[in-house]
């Protein structure tokens, strides 16, 4: 008999530990402490049944619930949903206080809230927590008392009201604007009629000015077909002046071509005949005649500068654009010049993104792109290698020319692409002033643009831009 009262206390201490599934096996004589035990383990079915279903409640609850101990300030337990809201595990949310749920801007407020929930049996409010990652959500706080235990023990129900509290606010801010609307709408309908009757009044005003300026239209437009034929003939004259000038420009630089190759030639001859006199009277006469030779080949150059700026002024240039490798191009060009430098210095050329064929003149590219490189190395003696930058854009390519020279004073810069003109910083360096304006205008032919930046005593930067042909 002992032994079965001990089995009876056995089972009740294991369902009180929550054991279920324990069960203590009936004697074979099914005597009344069977009966009893028999009752006992049904019981135990029936609280298994009923946890499992407690369980299910609480964690497959749409809201997220946590479990408050008032007498530890911390929460005994959670559901899943909580993790998900809070994005906290239930070991870190066993760790918070409830005030911890909360900004902290919000705390002060909130430990009102909290005093009370833990005087009253049920309490809910609308407010803004504050998740593991600090993002704030708007949430439907539910506190309610458990019935059990010496403790005091909330059931706290946090619903996420987030997107519904921004269509609130959001409707809130409508109901204003509709308001505001509503306002100004009621205003224009009383000032409209006063502005229909003013605008009536300024509309026969403006009607009786129509006429007048119809009329004064009338005499204008006679008076610019007028100027049209007088514009017509004066572009004509125009016209003809400028190929007058064309003309002149070709037969003066060829006429003056003759005399120079005919004072050159003789310059030379002179040179030969001078290895025949005395050394010193041979010196004096290469002098002479390197002088000579030299201000011939600045007049040859003046010349074909002016030649070239007569066509750009009748607009007489050819533009034949064709296919060209450009990495090529550049390459043979600055080979060339650095093939003449005494110095020992070359043009160092630098290429950025991937290169593809464009489509230029070459002529009129190799005349502007020399320009560039001839100040390049001519205004920056003594100093570093001048850079050629190619970048290859998907909308554009640019070929940037680079130099640590003179630079060129910036009161200056607005004329740089005059005809004739010259820094006042390379005066004692030969030149005619018109490379630079014949370069501008031959980039422009070639559909593109010349660009300057530049600091005295630092160096220039020259930036001819083009758009990426399709063809």
């Amino acid at each position: 008999m002992d032994i079965r009262f001990e089995q009876i206390e056995k089972l009740l201490i294991q369902l009180a530990l929550g054991n279920f599934d324990y069960k203590v096996a009936p004697s074979e004589s099914l005597d009344e402490i069977d009966a009893v035990i028999a009752g006992i383990n049904m019981l135990g079915q029936e609280l298994k049944v009923s946890q499992e279903k407690h369980v299910a409640l609480f964690e497959y609850s749409g809201d997220a619930i946590l479990i408050y101990s008032a007498a530890t300030n911390t929460f005994v337990d959670s559901n899943e949903m909580a993790t998900v809201l809070l994005g906290y595990t239930k070991e870190d949310i066993r760790l918070l206080t409830i005030l911890d749920l909360f900004p902290k801007d919000e705390k002060t407020r909130i430990e009102s809230k909290v005093t009370y929930l833990k005087s009253v049996l049920q309490t809910n409010f609308d407010a803004q927590i504050e998740t593991n990652t600090g993002k704030l959500k708007y949430v439907s706080f539910l506190s309610k008392k458990l019935p059990f235990g010496a403790e005091q023990y909330f059931q706290i129900s946090l619903r996420d009201i987030t997107e519904s509290k921004q269509v609130s606010n959001n409707l809130v801010k409508k109901n204003v604007e509709l308001k505001n609307a509503q306002n100004q709408l009621s205003q224009l309908n009383n000032n409209l009629e006063d502005k229909v009757n003013t605008r009536t009044k300024e509309l026969r005003a403006n009607e009786k000015k129509l006429q007048e300026s119809l009329t004064k239209e009338q005499l204008r437009r006679t008076a610019l077909i007028n100027s049209e034929i007088k514009l017509k003939k004066s572009l004509i004259r125009e016209k003809e002046l400028g190929d007058l000038k064309t003309s002149f420009v070709s037969i003066a630089s060829h006429q003056f071509r003759t005399p120079l190759a005919a004072i050159q030639s003789n310059s030379e001859l002179l040179q030969i005949l001078s290895n025949n006199l005395e050394e010193e009277t041979s010196k004096r006469f290469d002098k002479v005649t390197s002088r000579i030779i030299g201000e011939i080949a600045k007049m040859t150059e003046l010349m074909d500068d002016v030649l070239i700026l007569g066509k750009l002024t009748s607009r007489n240039v050819e533009y034949n654009p064709q296919k060209i490798d450009l990495v090529e191009f550049c390459k043979k060009l600055t080979k060339e010049f650095d093939e003449v430098q005494n110095d020992g210095r070359s043009m160092n050329i630098v290429i950025n993104g991937e290169p593809y064929n464009v489509y230029l003149d070459p002529k009129l590219l190799n005349h502007s792109l020399s320009n560039l490189f001839s100040n390049a190395f001519k205004y920056s003696k003594g100093k570093p290698n001048p850079e050629l930058i190619i970048s290859f854009k998907s909308k554009e390519f640019v070929l940037l020319v680079k130099d640590s020279g003179l630079g060129i004073p910036k009161d200056e810069l607005p004329k740089l692409f005059q005809p004739f003109f010259r820094a006042n910083n390379v005066i004692e360096i030969k030149g005619t002033g018109l490379g630079l304006s014949i370069a501008k205008e031959y980039t422009e032919i070639n559909k593109g643009t010349l660009r300057i930046n530049s600091t005295e005593g630092i160096g220039s930067e020259f930036e001819m831009c083009f758009t990426k042909n399709k063809k």
